[in-house]
């Protein structure tokens, strides 16, 4: 018979336990300013907050109807509408919201671990401080992105619903999955499988669960219903542009979300081993044990299923880590004596933190060989793709800066990379992605193309936007930066080449260049460059056009420097990152 559970006063926290969390929590933060960046996709919602919160709507591109759904995390963009309007810079405090999430769900773990019957403290103590070191959770604690409030909000709904000490909190749950819902398009699925386990480990467990399910599936269809219809209404569409562009399926596909998996598993060895602790969880847990088990298997199988994803250190791996935290915990108490579970906690720790370190006990040929970012030739570690990525946020934003200074009101640009440029250029884009430029996303596209990275695998090349009509003023900036001025001539040349005879464009369109100002580039003894192709203007002539281009192109081979471009010296740093923690 399937009867409640008898509702005992949970265990009052002592001030010993709060500085063993402060133990765990320091390094966390220390590891988090390590590896702080900001991801350049995160621009994009950081747009859309600033034009919503200054009347212009939520839209990308002001003035544009319908305004396409460029995003996929509604709430991320709501907070950062809020903050600006309230005057709060974006760029700093959406990232540290995610800081402060992953405080909160690391507190949560613990507390957790904490009141989960048989696991020592031992135990708890060791597969916190596991999270808290596994370099994952730490590159995703910034990034502007949504990654560790969504891993908190479904962590905090699990909780809810599966561990909550006095019994399942439905209403709060229900909630939590409405949260889920709005921060991730994939969130109302994942809300829907943590209500299902629910029902089967407490099927398993004699507890009830009918009715609290109902309470809980009724809050999230009624608050998922009236956001889906109000999505609709907004956009005319269910599902965003980011999904239409990204979002195939096929065997090369899943092959390649295959590759992704493992080369998370083969980077960061903390997520395997505590896939080896499910025997132990489901012995101790029970229903509750197998619950937890199957959800970081539930996230590689999506991330495999869906193909991956282009950024670094798993993202899609990322909210399962907590559970992998529970599931660690389990393994370890069932280890005995004492010294051998310490040590592997120890372990656990220290594998998961290495890899933020650019150490690697699996060889970096046995990780090649699962290589996934086919738009790569060659394989490069994840923190290698770490610090590309925050690098070229930062270049990013300087090239935008840079292209604000030689465009005027109504201009426009057809690109690839359209976050940090389109953040600080305020320039109408045309994305080459689709993500912001929805007909570029529904159109029809090739079914057995190449694989690129994943979620960019089909493109359109600038030429598209001219042919439909878009009337772009400027085609796929550059930012280069380099020590020999005729390595820049070389990709001027080669810019060249590719307007006239790939793009077909040079009766209207001229290549343009410029030297930026010392500090435009993280490397001092480089020079960096700004490099694009420029609408002509009806009055302008493309011959002469182009013999001043090569005019330029003289003076630069010649050594007499490029055209330097008047703008302020940019503060060449990481976004967000608070003065006091440089």
């Amino acid at each position: 018979m399937n009867t409640a559970p008898k509702v005992i006063p949970a265990p009052e926290e002592s001030p010993s336990s709060r500085l063993l969390f402060l133990a765990i929590w320091l390094p966390y933060a220390w590891f988090v300013r390590k590896l702080w960046f900001v991801a350049d996709d995160a621009y994009i919602s950081f747009r859309y907050s600033r034009n919503w919160s200054r009347g212009l709507g939520l839209c990308f591109n002001p003035g544009e109807e319908p305004a396409a759904e460029g995003y996929s995390n509604f709430l991320t963009v709501a907070w950062g509408a809020a903050l600006d309007f309230l005057g709060y810079n974006i760029e700093r405090w959406l990232p540290l919201t995610a800081f402060a999430c992953g405080s909160l769900l690391l507190f949560l773990v613990w507390r957790c671990l904490q009141r989960m019957p048989g696991i020592g403290a031992l135990s708890a103590f060791l597969a916190t401080a596991a999270l808290a070191c596994a370099t994952p959770f730490a590159v995703w604690s910034s990034s502007g992105l949504e990654t560790i409030p969504f891993a908190l909000f479904c962590f905090a709904c699990f909780e809810r619903m599966s561990l909550r000490w006095a019994g399942p909190a439905p209403i709060a749950a229900g909630l939590l999955a409405v949260g889920m819902s709005m921060l991730r398009v994939e969130g109302v699925f994942w809300a829907l499988v943590l209500f299902a386990l629910f029902a089967l480990s407490s099927a398993i467990d004699g507890r009830r669960w009918f009715k609290p399910s109902i309470q809980a599936l009724g809050i999230l269809a009624l608050g998922y219903g009236l956001y889906s219809f109000w999505r609709i209404e907004t956009f005319g569409h269910f599902f965003s542009s980011t999904v239409h562009s990204k979002v195939a399926f096929g065997g090369p596909r899943l092959l390649r979300g295959f590759d992704y998996v493992a080369v998370q598993y083969l980077t960061t060895l903390s997520l395997p081993l505590a896939l080896l602790a499910i025997p132990a969880a489901i012995k101790r847990g029970r229903g509750v044990g197998l619950a937890i088990a199957l959800l970081p298997l539930g996230f590689a199988a999506y991330a495999s299923l869906v193909s991956g994803d282009f950024m670094t250190f798993g993202r899609f791996l990322v909210p399962g880590l907590a559970f992998s935290a529970l599931l660690g915990a389990y393994g370890l108490t069932a280890i005995q004596p004492t010294f051998l579970r310490f040590g592997f906690g120890l372990g656990a720790i220290v594998l998961g933190a290495l890899p933020g370190f650019d150490v690697h006990p699996v060889a970096h040929s046995v990780r090649a060989k699962f290589h996934f970012r086919h738009n790569k030739p060659e394989y490069q570690s994840e923190y290698a793709q770490w610090k590309l990525q925050r690098d070229n946020g930062i270049r990013w934003a300087v090239l935008g800066r840079a292209l604000a200074m030689v465009s005027g009101p109504g201009d426009s640009v057809a690109m690839g990379a359209i976050g940090a440029v389109a953040y600080e250029s305020d320039l109408t884009i045309y994305d080459r992605h689709g993500f912001v430029t929805p007909e570029v996303a529904l159109r029809e596209k090739p079914k057995d193309g190449p694989l690129r990275s994943p979620g960019h695998d089909n493109p359109v090349e600038a030429r598209w936007f001219v042919e439909h009509g878009y009337d772009p003023t400027f085609l796929k900036p550059k930012w280069f930066a380099c020590e020999d001025p005729q390595d820049f001539l070389r990709q001027v040349r080669a810019a060249e080449k590719q307007l006239k005879h790939g793009e077909q464009l040079g009766d209207r369109f001229v290549v343009r260049f410029w030297a930026l100002p010392a500090g435009s580039n993280l490397d001092p003894k480089l020079q960096a460059y700004l490099l694009v192709s420029q609408q002509l203007a009806p009055d302008q002539d493309p011959g002469a056009e182009w013999a001043g281009f090569e005019d330029q192109c003289k003076k630069l081979s010649e050594g007499r420097g490029a055209p330097m471009l008047d703008m302020p010296p940019p503060d060449y740093r990481v976004a967000g990152l608070p003065d006091w923690l440089r």
